[in-house]
């Protein structure tokens, strides 16, 4: 089984670093982007095998990015877990709508991140509306 590639889209420095150190000791291994744009660049040239988005990026939001993976052909399947330290008004509704594989709430804890990703990695589908983690 070959090693799956996650792409960590987080402008914040230290938990893009956290992330890696958290996907890399749990076997994946992890590419990086500071901004939206780095984000679909690494995810069009690339093709990791999930992209974890924080919402919150400085150039493109994290749900702008969302739409443009999912309306492209190549990458709408890479399923994408978003991170966000707010609380959604709907929940996160929205996002499933769009295409989002899982929610995860910032702070989590390691086994609900690799739990995401895990399964996540294992869906056929990217409606993924059991995969929320509140």
């Amino acid at each position: 089984m070959s090693t799956k590639r996650i792409l960590i889209a987080d402008d914040n420095r230290d938990i893009a670093h956290l992330l890696k150190l958290r996907l890399e000791a749990g076997g994946y291994e992890v590419i990086e982007a500071g901004d939206g744009m780095g984000c679909l660049a690494r995810a069009f040239n690339e093709r990791p095998d999930l992209i974890l988005l924080d919402i919150g990026l400085p150039d493109l939001s994290g749900d702008r990015i969302l739409e443009t993976l999912k309306a492209m052909e190549g990458v709408r399947e890479i399923p994408v877990v978003i991170q966000t330290g707010v609380d959604l008004e709907d929940g996160g509704a929205e996002l499933r709508r769009r295409g989002a594989a899982a929610l995860l709430k910032k702070p989590y804890n390691k086994r609900e991140l690799l739990e995401a990703v895990d399964r996540g990695l294992h869906r056929q589908s990217h409606r993924a509306v059991d995969l929320f983690v509140d």
